[in-house]
C-alpha cells in the first residue's frame, strides 16, 4: 500500500533515494489494471461459456431422470391399484409398505395363541362359577362356598395370571369376586407374578373411587409380586392416601417388596405417634424384612430398630409397638441383636425368647441357650411355655435336663407343650 506519495521501501518522511512521484505511481497502477481487466474479461467469458454448456448437459440429464422416476412411479401405482392397496378415502394416495407391515405386526401381537385361548377359557369358566356363589355382605364374604373353584384356579398357575388380573381390575365385576380372585388366588402366586400386568394393578390402587377392599388387595398384590417398580409409586401413594386401611396395606405391600428405598418412610411412620398402630407395626416388620434380605443394609436397619427399643426401655417413647419391635429384631438374624434381646428377656418380655430362638437358628452363640435356660426359672408359666417351645425348636440337647425339671413344676394343663419340646430334643414320649 502506498502512503504519503512514497515508495513502501522508504519511510514517509524520507528525503533521499529514488523516489516515485504520486502521478507516476497512479499511471503505472492504472496501466497494470487495464491489462488485468482485459485478461480477466477473456477468462470470465471462457468460464461462462463452459458453465452454460455444462448446465445444458445437466438439465438434459435431470429431465431424463425425472421421466424415468415418473414412469417407475406410474408402474408402481398401477401394481398397487391392481393389488387393492389404493384407498378412495385417501384420494389416490397409497399406504406405504412400512405401514402395512406395522399393522400386520400389531395384529399378530394382539392375537392370542391357541394355548392362551384355552387357558383363558378354562379360567373364565371357574370365574363364572365363583361369581354365581358370591353371596354375603361387605363384612362377611362367604369364602368356603367356593373353595374348590379357587383351588382349580391356583392349580392352573402362572398362565392364569393375565386373565385373573383382567377380572380383578374390572370395576364392573362384583366386588366380592374381585376380592376372592385377588386375596385368595393372585396373592398366593407371589413370585410368579413378577413383571406381570403391573400397571393395571397399580391403577386399581390409585383409583380412589374403587372399592376399599379391592384397593387394599391391590397394594398387597403389588408387594408380593416382588416387582420393585412398585416401590416409588407405593411410597408416593402412601403420602397422599387418606384411607387408614389402604395406608396400612400400602405399608404391607412395601414390606413385601424388601426394597431399601422404603427405609426412610418406615422410620418416618415409626416416629409418628398419631399414625395407626397397625401401620406402625407393619413399618417395624418392613424394616426387619429389609434387614433380613439385604445384607448391605442389615446393620444400618438393626441399629435403627435397637435404638427404638432402647428408647422404649428407657421410657422415652411409647411402648405400643414394643412386642412387634422385639419380634422384628429377632427376624433380622443379626448377632448384634443378641445382647439387647437377652436384656429384654430378663425384663420379662416372653417374645424376646422367640426372637432369640430365631437368631439362634443361624447364629451359634452360647449366650442365647444359656439365657433361655435361665428364663425357665421365671414365675410366669406362660413365659416358661414360650421358652420351652423355643428350646425344642433350637435342638440344643443342653436344654433337656432343665426342661424335664420344668415339666414337673408346671400345671397339668401346660405340661403338653413342655413334653412336646422334650420329644423334639430326645425323640421320647414323656408321660405326665
Amino acid at each position: 500500500m502506498i502512503k504519503n506519495g512514497c515508495c513502501p521501501r522508504f519511510p514517509p518522511n524520507c528525503t533521499g533515494g529514488n523516489l516515485l512521484t504520486e502521478s507516476k505511481i497512479r499511471s503505472t497502477v492504472i496501466s497494470i489494471m487495464k491489462k488485468k481487466l482485459v485478461f480477466g474479461g477473456l477468462l470470465l467469458l471462457l468460464v461462462c461459456m463452459l458453465g452454460i454448456c455444462e448446465g445444458q448437459s445437466k438439465e438434459q440429464e435431470d429431465n431424463s431422470n425425472k421421466q424415468g422416476v415418473k414412469s417407475e412411479m406410474l408402474k408402481n401405482e398401477g401394481e398397487k391399484v391392481a393389488l387393492g392397496q389404493v384407498s378412495a378415502k385417501e384420494k389416490g394416495k397409497t399406504i406405504s409398505k412400512k405401514t402395512v407391515q406395522s399393522n400386520k405386526v400389531d395384529k399378530i401381537k394382539l392375537e392370542k395363541t391357541e394355548e392362551e385361548k384355552k387357558v383363558e377359557k378354562e379360567v373364565l369358566k371357574w370365574v363364572r362359577r365363583i361369581e354365581r356363589k358370591c353371596i354375603g355382605d361387605d363384612t362377611n364374604p362367604i369364602g368356603w362356598l367356593m373353595g374348590g373353584e379357587l383351588h382349580k384356579l391356583r392349580e392352573i398357575g402362572k398362565p392364569a395370571i393375565p386373565t385373573l388380573i383382567e377380572v380383578f381390575c374390572d370395576k364392573d365385576r362384583k366386588w366380592m369376586l374381585r376380592y376372592f380372585i385377588g386375596n385368595e388366588v393372585l396373592v398366593s402366586f407371589a413370585e410368579k407374578m413378577k413383571d406381570t400386568r403391573f400397571i393395571e394393578v397399580l391403577k386399581v390402587l390409585e383409583d380412589r373411587t374403587d372399592q376399599e377392599t379391592t384397593r387394599m388387595i391391590a397394594a398387597i398384590i403389588l408387594g408380593v409380586s416382588e416387582d420393585r417398580r412398585g416401590t416409588k409409586p407405593l411410597i408416593e401413594l402412601y403420602k397422599k392416601e387418606k384411607n387408614v386401611s389402604v395406608r396400612r396395606h400400602i405399608v404391607m405391600g412395601l414390606w413385601a417388596l424388601k426394597d431399601e428405598r422404603a427405609i426412610e418412610l418406615f422410620v418416618e411412620i415409626l416416629n409418628t405417634p398419631n399414625e395407626e398402630l397397625k401401620a406402625r407395626s407393619s413399618a417395624v416388620f418392613g424394616l426387619a424384612y429389609i434387614a433380613r434380605h439385604n445384607i448391605l443394609e442389615r446393620e444400618r436397619v438393626v441399629d435403627i430398630l435397637l435404638y427404638e427399643l432402647k428408647l422404649m426401655q428407657e421410657g422415652k417413647k411409647s411402648s405400643d409397638v414394643r412386642t412387634s419391635l422385639v419380634e422384628a429384631i429377632g427376624q433380622t438374624n443379626s448377632p448384634s441383636a443378641v445382647e439387647p434381646l437377652i436384656d429384654e428377656l430378663r425384663k420379662g418380655n416372653m417374645w424376646a425368647a422367640e426372637a432369640l430362638g430365631n437368631i439362634g437358628k443361624d447364629v451359634k452363640d452360647d449366650r442365647i441357650i444359656e439365657a433361655l435356660i435361665e428364663g425357665l426359672k421365671h414365675e410366669d408359666e406362660l413365659m416358661k411355655m414360650v421358652i420351652a417351645k423355643t428350646l425344642g425348636e433350637m435342638g440344643d440337647k443342653r436344654a433337656v435336663e432343665p426342661l424335664e425339671k420344668t415339666l414337673e413344676e408346671v400345671k397339668k394343663g401346660n405340661k403338653d407343650i413342655i413334653a412336646n419340646a422334650l420329644k423334639k430334643l430326645t425323640g421320647k414320649e414323656y408321660k405326665y
